[in-house]
């Protein structure tokens, strides 16, 4: 019998498992234990090597703060651990050899909600895990961490308004169509937004031309305003604040609560339990929308942005697909419907659309050894090209030629947008005679930033050691090469003297991923126990070096 083919939706606030029937359509699974088809993203760290994950937790963010992680998301591109003994983030030592008793990592908590979603699907090992489309580098890879350390094999992550786009052009319904279409995907903790150019006339093909994207805006940030309203609310009423210092997690569920009703009713009320008594506290629409006017503002910015970038208007988008579960509040749709002047499309469910995609990725990636005669034929229907989603580049000092004066740069290898898989090479020379060794910034950015060199996020610092006497002018070689991942590699190389590093892209003092692996047994992570299983009884220092210079002496391209 061969191996499901899964895809897993790795959300912020939820997330969810989908499997291919044998007919290669995607089917998004139930949890058996929870009766739900999407999972919180929560983990209880109880003590004892037991960790709860889904509904169970999600009741622990009240009374339970301190041993109860949220978001786990929104923190993988941080250096930072959850402290158990602190009940909170906190800047991870990155000279520490490992984390300690009590301390999480964001890949390791993911691990755990990966570990409990996959579980649904039985003994699955081989998954396709979905992330935002702006996920960079490091969040990717770590990521990839999780996967390992929950004990699967990782076929692809594939971004997340890509995985949605799949499972659109997928159905029955959309045979036929063609034209742009803007997969807009706002959903716990992340927005997206991508452009698609599809055809599902004939093979139903899918070409992502842009996304764009913001982590710090999701329905969590929703919440979170709900509850500051709660809290002027109860103060004008008690004159006492409902909490302090916007330690939100007590409040957060029942304002989840408020906003769904809020997404069908003009008016949401609760009893609040507070410092001074309950009160019965009402929320209208209206205060509601007022409350979260920055975060429409900033999704309105990038819709003008996204637009701009490939020079189209609202009426170059035939449809709107939308996709997370904050697209229900009803502001947010109004929004879409008056800057793009067409209501959006309701052709999929938008808390499902993620991992169902997921799963048809999953099934185009497998070997045909894996899949049944009409799965194959299904999913040979589908056609999928993907592109970069950042610039990457290296820092290298260039001659302004009008000045004379020397400056850095940071010269883009692969611009945004780029078809994947891709590789690209750029030469640069040494600066002077007989330099000992060269120093390679590799950068990553999500707009194009070549004067503003402060302001790029540097993948790795490294120095490649040179032979004896060069002149200057040497040439240098530097190879990107893009994964459909989404994943950068690099590699340096001195081709004269074949001297060449093959660099692993994650910040400086991170651990590999074997390491990380290594290093969660600390734990014993196969003990954990999770809600609904049975217990059981189980007893370089760096060299100096010189910035590499561009091999062609000319002004910063606009």
């Amino acid at each position: 019998m061969s191996e499901k083919i899964i895809g897993i939706d790795l959300g912020t606030t939820y997330s969810a498992i989908a499997s291919l029937n044998d007919l290669g359509t995607p089917e998004v699974l139930e949890d058996p234990i929870q009766n739900k088809k999407t999972i919180p993203s929560v983990v209880f760290l109880k003590g004892n090597n037991n960790v709860e994950v889904g509904e169970n937790a999600k009741r622990m963010l009240s009374t339970n703060p301190d041993l109860t992680v949220s978001e786990v998301k929104k923190r993988m591109h941080e250096e930072v651990i959850w402290s158990t003994k602190k009940g909170k983030w906190i800047e991870k030592d990155t000279g520490k050899t490992k984390v300690t008793e009590g301390e999480f990592t964001p890949a390791q908590l993911s691990s755990f909600i990966l570990k409990k979603v996959s579980s649904i699907a039985g003994e699955t090992k081989k998954v396709v895990v979905t992330v935002p489309a702006l996920f960079e580098n490091l969040a990717r890879t770590r990521t990839e961490q999780a996967v390992k350390l929950a004990g699967l094999e990782l076929i692809r992550l594939i971004d997340e308004p890509v995985a949605a786009a799949l499972h659109y052009a997928s159905l029955d319904a959309t045979k036929g169509i063609s034209g742009k279409v803007m997969i807009f995907d706002l959903g716990g903790g992340t927005f997206d937004v991508s452009i698609i150019d599809m055809n599902t006339t004939d093979v139903k093909d899918i070409k992502v031309i842009t996304s764009k994207g913001d982590r710090h805006i999701g329905g969590t940030d929703f919440d979170k305003e709900i509850c500051k309203l709660l809290n002027t609310k109860y103060k004008n009423n008690t004159g006492v604040n409902l909490f302090e210092n916007d330690q939100f997690s007590k409040y957060l569920n029942i304002a989840e609560q408020m906003k769904r009703v809020l997404s069908v009713e003009t008016t949401a009320s609760e009893m609040i339990d507070g410092p001074q008594g309950s009160q019965n506290i009402e929320i209208s629409r209206d205060e509601f929308e007022k409350s979260i006017d920055k975060y429409l503002d900033q999704i309105s910015m990038l819709l003008e942005e996204v637009l701009e970038v490939i020079k189209l208007g609202a009426n170059d988008i035939s449809q709107i697909l939308l996709v997370g579960g904050s697209t229900r509040v009803p502001a947010v749709v109004k929004l879409i419907r008056d800057r793009m002047g067409k209501e959006p499309t309701k052709g999929v469910d938008v808390d499902q659309a993620v991992a169902a995609g997921a799963a048809i990725y999953a099934g185009k990636s497998s070997a045909a050894k894996d899949l049944t005669t009409n799965q194959k034929k299904n999913l040979d229907q589908i056609e999928l090209h993907q592109v970069c989603n950042h610039y990457f580049g290296v820092f290298a000092i260039t001659r302004d030629h009008r000045t004379g004066r020397e400056e850095e740069r940071n010269v883009i290898v692969i611009p945004k947008d780029t078809p994947i898989p891709c590789s690209k090479t750029e030469y640069l020379q040494t600066r002077y005679d007989n330099q000992e060794s060269v120093r390679f910034r590799i950068t990553q950015s999500a707009i194009l930033i070549e004067k503003g060199v402060t302001l790029v996020n540097i993948l790795k610092d490294e120095h490649l050691p040179l032979p004896e006497n060069l002149p200057k002018g040497e040439p240098l070689k530097v190879v990107y090469s893009y994964d459909k991942s989404g994943k950068m590699h690099c590699t340096l190389e001195h081709e004269a003297s074949k001297r060449k590093i093959e660099l692993a892209l994650e910040p400086d003092n991170s651990k590999t991923l074997e390491q990380a692996a290594t290093e969660i047994k600390d734990f014993n992570f196969d003990d954990f126990k999770f809600d609904g299983e049975k217990e059981e009884d189980k007893s370089t220092k760096e060299k100096p070096g010189e910035e590499a210079k561009e091999t062609k002496e000319e002004n910063p391209k606009e």
